[in-house]
């Protein structure tokens, strides 16, 4: 797994989230195939990390609402827990999760290594 700092913990207040585009944080040499936006909510002092995009319509998550550990997205209000990823009302309905890790002040996001293509 690659550790990537997207923020400064003092970015993010209590019970919101902030949204980072990770291609943007990518050296030329680390970027990414296609861009990505990510949301980082920080509750109850804990960070955690959700593709920023709804699976409904694409709505920006990051934008939407925190109750307790659960995101709602502003367009049409599915809900997704920000822990798991996951529809309280359908859990077939998913959002992709990334661990994060505080270091010296900093957030940062796992990232899974992409599997180099052979010959």
């Amino acid at each position: 797994m690659r550790w990537l700092k997207v923020a400064s913990v003092s970015d993010i207040p209590p019970d919101t989230a902030r949204i980072y585009h990770l291609d943007r944080l990518l050296p030329p040499e680390g970027s990414m195939s296609t861009p990505m936006e990510v949301a980082i909510f920080k509750v109850n002092g804990t960070f955690y990390c959700l593709n920023n995009t709804c699976p409904h319509l694409g709505g920006p998550l990051g934008e939407g609402w925190v109750e307790g550990n659960v995101v709602i997205c502003p367009l049409h209000y599915w809900e997704f827990d920000i822990r798991t990823g996951e529809s309280p009302d359908d859990p077939t309905l998913c959002v992709t999760t990334y661990p994060c890790k505080v270091e010296a002040g900093y957030v940062y996001i796992g990232l899974e290594e992409e599997a180099e293509e052979g010959p």
